[in-house]
């Protein structure tokens, strides 16, 4: 096969690796933009309930195993993923950054990155390095990539640690097993598994294939002797076993302490793994419904592949069947292991769009190296920077523009107090103390967003009032109450009642067993 390279002959810094590299450098500084601004765009909800952890840390001080997620009552901690991103982002303020927003998103920028490095090093080494570029291209450009590689969110550390994995895997498996690459492979499943163990089946399935196809030309050269074969590579088997197996363990022991503080609490035993059985993993009947998979598909076309992208998926297979390239057996398996990881944890991918993150990695490979295949046929294999440089940023433009609404969307201007949510989270942090606990019901189900901006800790109330929540509100102090409606219930529980301020449609509200002064705070 031709390998094509990007690089002129005789030239160690061609002038096509300086415009793959200005590509790469504004696909950053696009998501520069803004960056400071608050969690109020893509999915509010996750980021400001990951932001006020780290808001915890940097208030309280760093606990790994008894980390603040200050949303549910005392003892405030609700640990679903092992820390390691909001460490990162607490890291980042303690070196000087002190917006907690900002700090967040430039966390996730830095493991978002993390992740294109590995996905080129992957694709360079399964296909070829022309190949590899244009999949890190299609990857750093995607709408989709744009949007929340720039928000307060652990899934791109997640896949940053997963690609990690699967290519020092790989490495150890082809280069002679060295220690070196196995204990690499050992730590980044561990912090795979760790900060979100929803991605690891997208590279557990072609790791898995690997090792299989691995097993199988060692057992066919022992000409199938399966004793003669664990005898004579016993070391090499039980690395391999160690690879897959080792990084469940610390995930194992950490689900059981999660799942016994999470327990402990009445209030918070539908957040253990078994409360979020169905959630996570969904219904047959949802698996099963045709219409739930197109709604799916429709997220992953319009934001990921984009449908100037849809063009090269067309026409990409056929090139490939018709050429003697390489590639098919990576975008194989990887194809095998996205769709499992969305059956499996599917109405994760039906409720949130920005699950799909896992899986943008798969989507990049397929787009990128049907965009390679077409560029190769109509340049005929030659990546000259004078022939691709124009298709190259013709392609970008077209894919941003096509989804312009959805840019405008995440790059839209700063907000201001005047935004509905900021508003009555200053009200609140105005009215209260930071030793006040904040009750704030009344909203969409649970959100944390108006206690993360008050900057209080305090009780989400979605469906807990009653003589059992009222008892553990008077235990614990709490002294004021967020709401529109008039829970009269809820309001039984202390003798006096002050409104201290209206915004909007909220009332925020004094509560105690002892006369209120008239006097503010």
């Amino acid at each position: 096969m031709n390998r094509t390279v990007l690089q002129s002959p005789g030239i160690g810094f061609s002038s096509e690796k300086l415009f793959i590299f200005f590509l790469v450098l504004g696909s950053l500084f696009i998501r520069l933009i803004n960056l400071d601004s608050p969690l109020l765009t893509g999915n509010p909800f996750r980021e400001t309930m990951t932001a006020i952890t780290v808001w915890s840390f940097i208030k309280e001080g760093i606990s790994v195993f008894g980390y603040q997620t200050p949303v549910f009552g005392p003892p405030w901690t609700i640990p679903m993923e092992f820390p390691i991103y909001q460490l990162t982002a607490a890291l980042i303020v303690k070196l000087g950054i002190e917006n907690i927003d900002l700090a967040g998103r430039i966390a996730t920028i830095l493991y978002f990155y993390l992740s294109v490095y590995f996905l080129f090093l992957i694709c360079s080494k399964f296909i070829n390095k022309t190949a590899a570029t244009c999949i890190l291209l299609v990857y750093v450009w995607s709408p989709f990539t744009i949007l929340w590689s720039r928000n307060f969110l652990v899934d791109y550390s997640s896949v940053a640690f997963c690609l990690a994995y699967f290519y020092f895997f790989i490495r150890w498996m082809y280069d002679s097993q060295r220690n070196f690459f196995f204990l690499l492979t050992i730590i980044f499943g561990v912090l795979g598994y760790l900060a979100k163990v929803t991605t690891l089946p997208v590279v557990l399935v072609p790791m898995g294939y690997l090792a299989l196809k691995r097993l199988w030309e060692i057992l066919k050269n022992e000409n199938y002797n399966v004793g003669h074969c664990i005898k004579s590579h016993f070391s090499f088997l039980a690395c391999l076993l160690g690879i897959f197996l080792i990084p469940i363990f610390p995930f194992y022991c950490w689900l059981l302490y999660a799942d016994a503080v999470k327990g402990a609490s009445e209030f918070t035993t539908f957040l253990t793994s078994a409360g979020l059985s169905e959630w996570n993993f969904g219904t047959w009947m949802q698996k099963t419904r045709m219409g739930n998979w197109v709604l799916i598909l429709k997220r992953i076309v319009s934001s990921i592949v984009t449908y100037p992208g849809l063009v090269f998926l067309v026409f990409g297979p056929v090139l490939y069947f018709g050429s003697s390239k390489k590639g098919g057996e990576l975008i194989a398996v990887f194809g095998v292991g996205a769709f499992l990881t969305i059956f499996t944890f599917f109405n994760l991918y039906l409720v949130h769009d920005y699950y799909l993150i896992a899986v943008s990695p798969f989507i990049s490979i397929l787009t990128g190296f049907s965009c390679y295949l077409i560029l190769a046929k109509l340049l005929d294999d030659d990546f000259q920077l004078k022939k691709w440089a124009y298709v190259s940023i013709l392609i970008i433009s077209v894919s941003l523009y096509s989804s312009g609404d959805y840019l405008k969307w995440m790059l839209k201007v700063r907000y201001d107090d005047s935004h509905p949510s900021l508003g009555l989270a200053k009200t609140i942090r105005e009215h209260t103390t930071e030793n006040d606990y904040v009750i704030v019901a009344d909203v969409f189900n649970w959100d944390p967003q108006y206690l993360y901006y008050a900057k209080r800790k305090g009780f989400m109330l979605w469906y807990f009032e009653g003589d059992n929540s009222n008892r553990f509100f008077k235990k614990h102090n709490f002294t004021t109450i967020v709401h529109v409606n008039p829970h009269e219930k809820l309001f039984s529980n202390w003798k006096y009642h002050k409104i201290l301020a209206v915004k909007d449609k909220f009332k925020v509200v004094r509560v105690s067993d002892n006369p209120i002064p008239n006097a503010g705070l």
